[in-house]
């Protein structure tokens, strides 16, 4: 029988979580690769997913992406495109999955152009998702908004950041 887990996919939002630290209690590979745009996504992570989803039985896929393509200005339907391209891929190749997309985080380092984008993004993720079986949308945008959620840059997120995101994701885990 194959031992069920849950994969974590993104940028350094993902590749910085302690998933071991903070969610002891589930199975976790995290995959998280700092600096990830959308354009990337299925370079980076097609065959690794392809060769992992024999091996283990993905329970759950947490999904984290949009926020590097922000900081490098790419066109928000680029960033739309790219997202519901790699969700689809996902959904064709690891079946019966549940997919949690975690929206673009509005750090206290975005300007108002990006933060604009971001509540855009998020607004056309959050509606291409609520009518989907097995894919869910959250934004933690209001749990995270205190500076103290954040390092020092202004854009990853501190210990406590992670401990307040975990803490919401875990509850979505667990159902």
């Amino acid at each position: 029988m194959k031992e069920h887990v849950n994969l974590f996919l993104g940028g350094s939002i993902i590749s910085q979580w302690n998933t071991s630290y903070f969610l002891p209690e589930f199975q976790i590979i995290n995959l998280g690769i700092s600096k990830l745009t959308t354009d990337e996504v299925m370079k980076k992570y097609s065959d690794i997913l392809n060769k992992i989803k024999n091996k283990v039985d993905i329970k759950n896929i947490v999904l984290y992406l949009g926020s590097n393509d922000i900081r490098r200005d790419r066109k928000e339907s680029e960033i739309i495109n790219n997202i519901n391209e790699f969700i689809h891929f996902l959904q064709k190749n690891i079946k019966n999955t549940k997919i949690i997309f975690i929206g673009i985080l509005k750090s206290p380092g975005r300007t108002s152009n990006e933060i604009k984008k971001i509540d855009h993004i998020n607004k056309k993720m959050n509606n291409f998702m609520k009518d989907s079986n097995r894919l869910y949308f959250f934004n933690f945008n209001r749990q995270l908004a205190s500076i103290n959620n954040y390092q020092l840059d202004k854009t990853h997120l501190s210990k406590i950041g992670y401990s307040r995101l975990t803490n919401c994701v875990k509850e979505i885990l667990i159902e």
